[in-house]
């Protein structure tokens, strides 16, 4: 059978999560046009890069801008020195569809537990990774994930 749509990897980054604890998570980012896989700590930091990774490459484009208290400095990126394409603990395939209300909308798919899923907002996605990471928790926060 014959594939009806072309695959497109500039809409896919890969969340490659190598620790989650006390359910901050650390890793690194891989998408093809930052050239080399990106570290992050924690989730501010996480979608930061996310969003002007998405602002860069213009798409989805954003439907509002986002108000700021002053201008932001700019953090260099670190590059991981890690496998690019797989984290320790979880990795994550995130394809953002749109950018409505100031969040994100789009798909998740959990590579290591073979589901995907699609979110309404960024808390959405967030809550999605952290079911992921630690599955047995019910919602409870624990030290030791």
């Amino acid at each position: 059978m014959q594939k009806r749509y072309w695959e497109n990897e500039y809409r896919d980054i890969l969340i490659c999560v190598d620790r989650y604890k006390n359910r901050i998570p650390e890793g690194h980012l891989v998408h093809p046009s930052l050239g080399r896989a990106v570290q992050f700590y924690g989730v501010i930091q996480l979608l930061r890069i996310v969003e002007s990774l998405l602002d860069e490459l213009r798409f989805p484009e954003t439907f509002s801008c986002l108000r700021k208290f002053q201008p932001l400095m700019e953090e260099p990126l670190q590059p991981a020195a890690v496998t690019p394409d797989k984290g320790l603990s979880a990795t994550f395939r995130l394809r953002i569809l749109f950018r409505q209300n100031s969040t994100w909308q789009g798909t998740v798919q959990w590579l290591e537990g073979k589901r995907d899923t699609s979110f309404r907002s960024t808390l959405e996605l967030l809550f999605l990774l952290d079911n992921a990471l630690c599955p047995d928790d019910g919602g409870k926060h624990s030290d030791e994930n």
